[in-house]
């Protein structure tokens, strides 16, 4: 994100808002928030699941990428956090997706596998194995 957005954002943010570009320490922020709003990168995704934190995403619609969309719709759809798309990033719209996920709560991520680093592994030592 170019400095002068995030600094615009920031300048508009009220008290108790934190605007930030990225930390190392964010699945742990996260987990503590009353509410995330953020991009639908797979690792950003995959953080919101883990913490549970109720979650508006705003999917990257630029260029050729279409990952952001197809992720953040699909998980809207089966109601682990609410979806806005940038067309429709308007204040009015952006604050009835911050009260629904505020009123969902803290959701379960319903079936989906978040130990992929895990299971990688095991299946990597399985295959060696078989050798």
């Amino acid at each position: 994100m170019p400095s002068c957005i995030l600094s615009d954002l920031d300048t508009r943010a009220g008290p108790g808002v934190i605007v930030e570009c990225n930390r190392p320490d964010l699945p742990a922020l996260v987990a503590r928030a009353a509410l995330s709003i953020s991009q639908a990168g797979y690792n950003t995704v995959a953080e919101l699941l883990m913490t549970r934190t109720p979650s508006v995403v705003v999917p990257f619609e630029g260029g050729i990428e279409t990952e952001h969309c197809w992720r953040a719709d699909l998980l809207a759809e089966r109601g682990h956090l609410e979806a806005v798309p940038e067309a429709d990033w308007t204040p009015n719209h952006l604050d009835r997706a911050m009260q629904a996920a505020l009123v969902q709560g803290r959701r379960s991520p319903g079936g989906i596998r978040l130990d992929g680093s895990a299971r990688s592994a095991a299946i990597l030592r399985d295959m060696a194995d078989s050798r």
